[in-house]
């Protein structure tokens, strides 16, 4: 829990971190609406890949891959057998919630920001 809660911040703090930086680089003074552009530009990729991580995790893509390892299993050799088991393992990434949950409070806060600049 306190390893996931560091990662939440450093995540938080670095992609700020990392807005600041590109809009000094871009205007070379800082303008606010650049900053909220450039909070967006790097929440949203987090927002995706965490989300992704996410329903990767909850295994909602297990059946399909059992349905193409039965079935191109099956074309190369007719006795070939998939384990039933396959379907309910579930994989888990650390990383997972704190990228989609920082992703979406910056995702969030540009758009709330966005609102009154």
């Amino acid at each position: 829990m306190r390893q996931n809660l560091k990662y939440f911040y450093f995540l938080l703090i670095g992609t700020i971190l990392l807005s600041v930086i590109f809009v000094f680089l871009t205007n070379y003074s800082f303008n606010l609406v650049t900053f909220v552009n450039m909070l967006f530009y790097f929440s949203t990729p987090s927002f995706i890949i965490g989300g992704f991580l996410l329903v990767l995790q909850s295994g909602f893509f297990n059946i399909t891959g059992y349905a193409f390892k039965k079935f191109f299993g099956t074309q190369k050799d007719p006795n070939y057998e998939v384990k039933k088991d396959s379907i309910y393992t579930k994989n888990i990434y650390y990383l997972a919630k704190p990228i989609f949950f920082s992703g979406l409070i910056l995702f969030v806060s540009s758009f709330v920001l966005s609102m009154f600049v």
